[in-house]
């Protein structure tokens, strides 16, 4: 067998086994939380929920010194006739609540 054969048999598997993991861990890293699935777990934590939102296209977002990707969004509750507003803050990566406050 001739050594450019062997080259070939050798460098090309390696070669070809580097690039399919460079490719996947770029593709994980830049992978982010469904949006529409989150909106329905945090509407989860609410009762009488009778409105919401989320925009579906992070943003950054800085807290304590930490800058996120972030979806930003709204749930509206009713309860003994009182009206209550929520704005929420979550990681676009992981879906994690970063701040959830009465507005």
């Amino acid at each position: 067998m001739s050594r450019k054969k062997i080259w070939l048999l050798l460098v090309l598997p390696i070669t070809v086994l580097v690039s399919g993991v460079f490719v996947y861990l770029t593709i994980l890293g830049t992978k982010k939380y469904n949006p529409f699935k989150l909106i329905e777990e945090v509407k989860s934590y609410f009762m009488n929920v009778t409105g919401s939102y989320i925009v579906s296209e992070p943003q950054p977002f800085e807290q304590d010194g930490i800058e996120y990707e972030v979806y930003r969004g709204g749930v509206t509750t009713e309860n003994h006739g009182k009206v209550s507003n929520y704005e929420f803050v979550a990681d676009a990566t992981n879906g994690k609540i970063i701040n959830i406050k009465e507005v």
